[in-house]
């Protein structure tokens, strides 16, 4: 007498989990710590104002006004970038049930709208200029290292070794300059150089004592210059470690992202995520960058 064993059998259910896994990182940090605001044209721009250096100053009795000291405010400019994301499927795909998710169009709208925000982020922290539309190349809009003062700015001709001691310099320059930068960014790669800070020089630490738990992390720096809250960024230039006053940022929405229903051309139907921005930094005095580590 024959035995049903698996091997030989048919019809047996399919087994497929309702769950769709997925690891890719969505945050935005920088994105997230700064406010936007709305443009009215490709080209934007904005006036940063100085005073004058301070000197000795003491008058004499009775002294004639003499000529005024006229320092006229900079005009600053930076233009829009278009991003997009173009998705589809087919009249039988629509039609089909599916495991994990009840529609394939907006898993793929989801997606797009994920990808847009991580796109836009690496744009705004990648150190591009800022470019016009050359042919097939679409325009960009400045990153903000673009967008900072030079004198603010360590980067070596040659790769060095990010290290406090530069962290400090710079620090000690923009807090001079009147800046006020609140958050350090930096790419995984730097995670432990940070963290080391926290016993370099025989400084000692406390490691959750009465604990099982072990830290080994700095989400704060303090200093003489000012208080620095520590963000990993996964998406920015890795050889870049910015200090940004995320008060001075805003992103420049000439178009929010909107999606639309592309012309009908056969048996799919075929959508556009798009959207048009660009990023305003109110004065290039009140971050510094750390760059060309290796």
């Amino acid at each position: 007498m024959a035995i049903a064993s698996t091997s030989t059998l048919v019809g047996k259910v399919e087994d497929v989990s309702d769950v769709i896994s997925m690891i890719d990182p969505t945050a935005t940090p920088y994105v997230t710590s700064i406010g936007s605001e709305k443009v009215h044209n490709q080209t934007f721009g904005w006036q940063e104002d100085y005073l004058d250096a301070p000197g000795e100053n003491a008058a004499v009795e009775g002294a004639a006004a003499g000529d005024a000291n006229y320092t006229p405010t900079v005009m600053v400019e930076n233009r829009t970038q278009i991003m997009k994301k173009v998705f589809g499927v087919t009249g039988s795909v629509d039609a089909a049930k599916l495991h994990g998710r009840k529609s394939e169009k907006a898993r793929q709208q989801v997606n797009a709208g994920k990808s847009l925000k991580r796109d836009q982020e690496k744009a705004l922290l990648s150190g591009q200029a800022k470019a016009a539309q050359s042919g097939s190349v679409g325009a960009k809009t400045a990153s903000l290292q673009a967008l900072i003062s030079t004198d603010m700015i360590d980067r070596p001709g040659t790769a060095a070794a990010f290290t406090e001691a530069r962290l400090l310099a710079k620090f000690q320059a923009c807090y001079t300059a009147g800046g006020t930068p609140s958050i350090l960014s930096y790419a995984p790669k730097h995670a432990n150089t940070v963290n080391a800070f926290a016993i370099a020089g025989g400084r000692t630490r406390s490691l959750n004592d009465k604990t099982t738990t072990i830290t080994n992390v700095v989400s704060v720096y303090e200093s003489s210059f000012g208080t620095l809250k520590t963000v990993l960024n996964r998406l920015q230039l890795e050889s870049d470690v910015i200090a940004y006053d995320p008060s001075l940022c805003k992103l420049a929405w000439y178009r929010p992202w909107a999606t639309r229903e592309l012309a009908v051309t056969g048996d799919s139907d075929n959508y556009m995520t798009i959207g048009e921005f660009g990023l305003k930094n109110y004065n290039s005095k009140g971050h510094f960058v750390i760059g060309n580590n290796a």
